[in-house]
């Protein structure tokens, strides 16, 4: 059986939950992701109970994709992303706003290596405005579900809000960048790689 996705390639620079579970939806669906992490490896590694020396919640993210750890603060870094983007169909990551660009492996950077590159940013509070750079510096509900809990009780509910509001527009978004880039492949005669 061939899987919806298989043959697309996905660099994964995502952590922690929203942009690893797109990357994960991805890999379920067929598609080959390699996730890059840094020397130190994802943070989440170290995160939870360990099975065979692996964090559980890393593993549930991240299973299914292949890994590799790339420095990407290290001068030869932007040449090493744009050898493996000039193959793949789609880019994810969850930095900051500036941080991609900063590092010289912002959109237009990858763009001018692969024109047909599909970047997934995600971002829990925009890529522009007063909280774009960080976690805002209000004590106020992070989703209309949370401001439903409190209006019922004075501490929030506990109605497991978080989750969905951090992967339902993501898995959206995910589920579009897929579409697309599974059209392009199935439409352009781009030589496959092994």
């Amino acid at each position: 059986m061939e899987y919806p996705l298989a043959g697309l390639k996905v660099l994964d620079f995502s952590r922690v939950l929203a942009g690893p579970f797109a990357g994960r939806m991805l890999s379920d669906l067929g598609a080959d992701v390699v996730k890059v992490e840094p020397p130190d490896g994802d943070v989440t590694r170290y995160w939870g109970h360990e099975i065979a020396n692996v964090s559980g919640y890393f593993h549930q993210q991240n299973a299914g994709k292949q890994n590799i750890c790339i420095d990407l603060r290290a001068p030869e870094a932007p040449g090493l992303i744009k050898q493996l983007v000039a193959e793949a169909d789609i880019v994810i990551e969850n930095y900051r706003p500036d941080v991609m660009d900063r590092l010289g492996i912002g959109y237009t950077d990858l763009n001018a290596v692969n024109k047909k590159i599909i970047m997934l940013s995600i971002s829990g509070f925009g890529r522009n405005g007063p909280e774009s750079t960080g976690y805002p510096r209000r004590s106020g509900p992070d989703c209309p579900l949370d401001q439903q809990g409190r209006r019922q009780t004075a501490r929030p509910a506990a109605i497991g809000c978080r989750h969905k509001c951090i992967t339902s527009r993501p898995g959206g978004h995910t589920v579009g960048a897929a579409h697309e880039a599974s059209h392009r492949h199935r439409t352009t005669h781009r030589p496959s790689h092994d």
